[in-house]
């Protein structure tokens, strides 16, 4: 269900609430999102280059979005312009949705008769009207908001050149080693008068 129909109808279960991060999650990394994410770096005269992931927090709500750069600002930039982003496209789309739904709710409202029978229909409607006005109007009315905006750290994170350096000391003798063997199984070079006699 849409937005707009969990707030008139009464919200939605935890299994669909925890779905709908999923899902928002996976809205982020979106093109559409990404192309209001550069419009905003451009306004603020940054271009960082990167790529952006974003991931519910297992057992909550929270979505938190991570950013890779060459820099420490850039990520920072990179994550929080696409946390704007993603809220910007959220908010305009609802507001779009709460249009389009007060647009039909009106007309619905002026078919319905003025009988007493159709009295409760009528206060629906009106409440519901009151309801869309004030979402379309509202900012911030998609419930979505930055709990934390994302710095520039001093060092970048996963930055340990020596433990790399070990790593690939160790990989390189690795596969030296191996590669000996290997070309000690291969040769058909005769080393030895127990090779001739082998054969």
């Amino acid at each position: 269900p849409s937005p707009i129909n969990q707030l008139l109808t009464g919200g939605e279960s935890q299994f669909a609430t925890e779905a709908t991060a999923d899902n928002l999650s996976l809205l982020i990394q979106t093109r559409a999102v990404g192309s209001v994410a550069s419009k905003l770096l451009a306004k603020e005269k940054a271009r960082p280059q990167g790529n952006v992931a974003a991931e519910r927090i297992e057992g909550t709500n929270f979505i938190v979005v991570n950013a890779r750069s060459s820099s420490p600002l850039g990520a920072a930039q990179l994550a929080n312009a696409y946390a704007k982003a993603f809220i910007r496209t959220q908010e305009d789309q609802l507001h779009g949705e709460a249009s389009k739904t007060l647009r039909i709710t009106r007309q619905q409202l002026a078919a319905t008769g003025t009988a007493p029978a159709d009295l409760a229909k009528r206060q629906t409607l009106e409440e519901q009207i009151q309801t869309l006005q004030l979402l379309s109007s509202q900012s911030g009315a998609a419930g979505i908001r930055v709990v934390e905006r994302a710095f520039a750290v001093a060092t970048p994170i996963d930055h340990d050149p020596m433990s790399r350096a070990i790593f690939a000391f160790v990989l390189s003798l690795m596969l030296a080693v191996a590669a000996a063997f290997g070309l000690e199984y291969l040769t058909r070079k005769i080393s030895s008068v127990e090779d001739v006699e082998h054969f």
